[in-house]
C-alpha cells in the first residue's frame, strides 16, 4: 500500500491531504477544549471575588470596619464591574465611601493603565470607574479618548470628563454632542438627566445660541433637549415657532412647547402642509388647547393622513371641553366618511359609544 501511495501522485496528495486535515481539526479541537477550560477557571475565580467582596463591600457601606484582602491583578476587572454595580445603584454618602476604597487600595493609577492599554471591554470599565471617582489625573486622556476613539469609548469618556469636572467639560463635550453623529440620543439622553445642573445651563446657552444664529445642526440639539425631558420653558421654543419654516424644527418646538400663551402659535399651524408638523399640531392642542380649539381639531380630523385623523381623533375625545353628547353631535354633522370613522374609533377606545 506504500507502494502504491509513493508511486501515484494523485494518492499521495489525497493521504497527505486527509492527514492535514486530520491534524488541523484535531488542533482546533484541542483550542476549543482549552478556551473552554479557561474560561470556566475565569468564571469560577469571578464567583469566588464576588463571593468574597460583595459582602465585604456591603459591610463597609454599612459604616462597619472592613480589612479587604489584597487583589490580585489577574481580578482586577472583574473586581472594578463589581464596584461599578455598586456605585451606580447607590445614592449619597456610599458613593464617597466607593471611592475611598479605591484611593486606600491605590487602585486608580493601575485602573488608568488599564483605560491606556488594555482591552476595549477593560477599557470601558476603566473610563466609567474613573469619572465616578473623580480622578483628576485621567483627564488629558480622556478628552483624547471622547473626541478620537470610537462610539462606546468615546462616549464613557465624555461621561467620565462631565463627572469629574462638569464646568470644565463644557467647552470639550458640548462641541461633540453635534460632531459625534455616532452618539446615540438615547444614551445621550440619559448622560444629560444625571449629569450636573451647571453643564445644563451651558448647554442650554449654546441651544439658545444655535438657535439665534440658525445653525445646521439646531435640529440635533433639539432632540436631545427633547431626549433628557427637559420640561422647563425657553423663549426660543416660542421664537421658532414664529419664525422657522423648517418642519422638523417646529415638529420639534411644538413637542417641547408647555406654554399655554404661546398657544397662537400653535393654532397657526393647522394648516401647515407638513403632516409631520401637523400631526404635533394635534397633540399639542390636546395638552394645551382650550374650547376655542374644536374648530381647528375638526379641520386636523378631516386630513387626508391616517396619523393627523387619529391625533385630532384623540384630542377631541379626551378634551375636558367637551362631552360625549357634544361628541356625538360632531360625528352626525361631518361630512368625510374617513373622519367619521376615525371619530367613531376614538369614542370607542374611550367607551363612549
Amino acid at each position: 500500500m506504500a507502494l502504491d501511495v509513493h508511486s501515484n501522485p494523485f494518492i499521495y496528495y489525497a493521504f497527505w491531504s486527509g492527514v492535514t486535515a486530520c491534524s488541523i481539526s484535531l488542533l482546533i479541537i484541542c483550542v476549543v477544549i482549552a478556551l473552554r477550560i479557561f474560561l470556566l477557571i475565569q468564571e469560577r475565580s469571578q464567583q469566588q471575588l464576588l463571593e468574597l467582596w460583595r459582602p465585604l463591600i456591603a459591610k463597609e457601606l454599612s459604616g462597619d470596619q472592613v480589612k479587604f484582602p489584597e487583589l490580585s491583578k489577574n481580578m482586577m476587572i472583574h473586581f472594578l464591574h463589581l464596584w461599578l454595580h455598586f456605585q451606580e445603584s447607590i445614592r449619597g454618602d456610599s458613593k464617597q465611601k466607593l471611592n475611598q476604597l479605591l484611593h486606600n487600595k491605590n487602585l486608580l493609577p493601575l485602573v488608568h493603565q488599564k483605560l491606556l492599554h488594555g482591552l476595549l471591554q477593560h477599557q470601558l470599565i476603566a473610563a466609567a470607574v474613573i469619572g465616578h471617582a473623580r480622578y483628576q489625573e485621567a483627564w488629558d486622556d480622556l478628552v483624547m479618548m471622547a473626541r478620537n476613539r470610537p462610539t462606546a469609548l468615546s462616549m464613557v469618556s465624555a461621561r467620565a470628563l462631565m463627572m469629574i469636572d462638569a464646568e470644565r467639560s463644557t467647552s470639550i463635550v458640548i462641541p461633540l454632542l453635534v460632531k459625534r453623529r455616532d452618539w446615540s440620543y438615547g444614551k445621550l439622553s440619559a448622560m444629560l438627566k444625571e449629569v450636573d445642573p451647571i453643564f445644563l445651563t451651558y448647554f442650554m446657552i449654546e441651544v439658545s445660541e444655535a438657535a439665534k444664529r440658525n445653525e445646521p445642526y439646531l435640529i440635533r440639539l433639539l432632540h436631545l433637549v427633547e431626549a433628557f425631558g427637559h420640561k422647563q420653558h425657553f423663549p426660543f421654543v416660542t421664537d421658532l415657532l414664529k419664525n422657522s419654516d423648517k418642519p422638523e424644527i417646529v415638529a420639534s418646538c411644538l413637542r417641547m412647547l408647555n406654554d399655554p400663551n404661546s398657544i397662537d402659535l400653535v393654532r397657526t399651524r393647522v394648516d401647515d402642509k407638513d403632516f409631520g408638523v401637523r400631526v404635533q399640531v394635534a397633540k399639542t392642542l390636546k395638552r394645551l388647547g382650550t374650547i376655542n380649539d374644536v374648530a381647528g381639531l375638526l379641520k386636523l380630523l378631516q386630513s387626508p393622513e391616517w396619523w393627523v385623523r387619529y391625533r385630532a381623533a384623540e384630542a377631541l375625545v379626551t378634551s375636558p371641553f367637551i362631552t360625549s353628547i357634544n361628541l356625538l353631535k360632531i360625528q352626525s354633522e361631518l361630512k368625510d366618511k374617513f373622519a367619521i370613522d376615525m371619530l367613531h374609533q376614538a369614542m370607542s377606545k374611550k367607551r363612549m359609544l
